[in-house]
């Protein structure tokens, strides 16, 4: 009965663990970049302005919609203005009747045909900026997804880092049983017991700063990729996408820079803009000319005489020219400040430049020394697993102290954490590079 009952509680205890596992949600790389770009405040802010943009589009577009107007309007005279009469061939004429209620309806429209090609250059250059923001949006993608790439590899750093405190955790509690054991025999001293349980409190001290640290990621992470606040709800896998081979050619990451970053893309669309602001600002110089047309339908209607109190329909239609001659010297002032404008644009594409390359350059040196960086780490975690080795026999054998057996251990577990880093480093260094190459 006793057995059947401890049977039934590891089955339960097993089932629960394997519920608990299905009820993690398993978050690779990928997901956390797509989760991030679906929920993210920075791009849902530029979409509107994007929004904002294309608005602004259609706007321009109105500009050479011919304007139709309708006008209505009602006004009630005094009666104490005497009618002028005069004899005419024997019959009296009113010239001015009395007529009291006036009523006046006017429908106008007017076409724009010329006015310097502002519109026209208002228009495209509202369009360029348009695709300006459009490649800013791409440029804020790909610094969400290298900050997404940074968070998600901060949470399987410290994740691997408590795998390895842990390992050493278990080899110092070993340790200690081992000098107790000796203690026991007389051929340890108290001291040494205290020391090797100091060691086992001081790498428990380091868990929970660990701990801490990867509560603190995962909630971060949890924020940036728009999911529930409680950690425990989801689970990392680690990143296994192979990196590319780099090419060590400088000239060649700039034209890739150069060729791929949004940002330079924007700033030749900007240039493009601002070639057309001045383009616009020079349209002052011209004069406009327009054509239109007006459909009258008033009571009385002024072009009767003498005035009848009944609804009369005119029309009239025709061209108007007209040239703000003050706008031939204002307009300088203008031009000239489109023109800075668009000196400053290049002088910041050329800035922007110089900054890319020099980040492009320190990246990819970065990126160059992890090979060697990984290399030797990896002869530390040889050398300091051997050197243990030679410790623990050397204990064994009543040659060595017990702080020489707890140093080995101590130079072991960092180095096992410096070669878990420089990787991470790398892959890191790795896709900060690509971002520096607008990838």
């Amino acid at each position: 009965m006793k057995k059947l009952l401890i049977c039934i509680i590891l089955c339960t205890t097993a089932l629960l663990d394997v519920s608990y596992v299905n009820a993690q949600q398993i978050i690779t790389l990928q997901d956390a970049i797509d989760k991030a770009m679906e929920q993210s405040k920075q791009l849902k802010v530029s979409d509107s302005k994007l929004a904002i943009f294309k608005t602004k589009v259609e706007q321009a577009k109105n500009l050479a919609i011919p304007t139709i107007n309708l006008a209505s309007g009602y006004n009630r005279l005094s009666n104490n203005i005497a009618p002028f009469n005069i004899n005419f061939g024997g019959n009296m004429m009113t010239l001015n009747p009395q007529i009291l209620n006036q009523y006046s309806n006017r429908a106008s429209l007017q076409v724009p045909v010329f006015n310097g090609f502002k519109i026209k250059n208002a228009f495209e250059s509202i369009q360029y900026l348009q695709k300006a923001t459009e490649l800013d949006i791409e440029k804020d993608k790909l610094e969400i997804k290298y900050n997404i790439i940074n968070a998600y590899y901060n949470v399987l750093r410290a994740q691997n880092t408590l795998t390895i405190i842990d390992t050493s955790i278990i080899h110092l509690q070993k340790k200690v049983k081992e000098v107790e054991n000796f203690e026991a025999n007389g051929l340890a001293l108290k001291n040494d017991v205290l020391k090797a349980q100091m060691a086992v409190n001081n790498a428990k001290l380091a868990r929970i700063d660990i701990i801490n640290a990867i509560e603190t990621s995962k909630y971060n992470l949890a924020l940036m990729i728009g999911i529930a606040g409680d950690t425990k709800s989801f689970e990392l896998v680690k990143d296994n996408s192979m990196q590319e081979k780099i090419v060590n050619d400088n000239e060649y990451f700039y034209t890739q820079a150069i060729n791929n970053r949004s940002e330079f893309k924007s700033q030749q669309v900007k240039l493009q803009a601002q070639a057309l602001s001045i383009k616009q600002s020079k349209g002052n110089y011209y004069p406009t000319f327009s054509i239109g047309a007006n459909y009258y339908l008033n009571r009385p209607n002024q072009r009767e005489f003498p005035q009848q109190d009944h609804f009369k329909n005119t029309w009239d239609a025709g061209a108007m020219l007209s040239w703000n001659l003050t706008s031939l010297y204002t307009t300088k002032a203008q031009v000239q400040e489109a023109k800075e404008n668009y000196t400053s644009i290049e002088n910041t594409t050329a800035l922007l430049t110089e900054n890319v390359k020099m980040e492009v350059n320190a990246n990819m040196n970065t990126y160059n020394t992890f090979d060697q960086k990984i290399k030797l780490n990896q002869e530390a975690v040889l050398q300091a697993t051997e050197n243990l080795r030679v410790m623990n026999n050397r204990f064994m054998n009543n040659i060595s102290v017990t702080t020489d057996v707890l140093e080995a251990e101590t130079q072991l577990l960092q180095a096992n954490i410096n070669l878990l880093n420089v990787n991470l480093d790398s892959k890191l260094a790795y896709y900060k590079l690509q971002k520096s190459l607008g990838k």
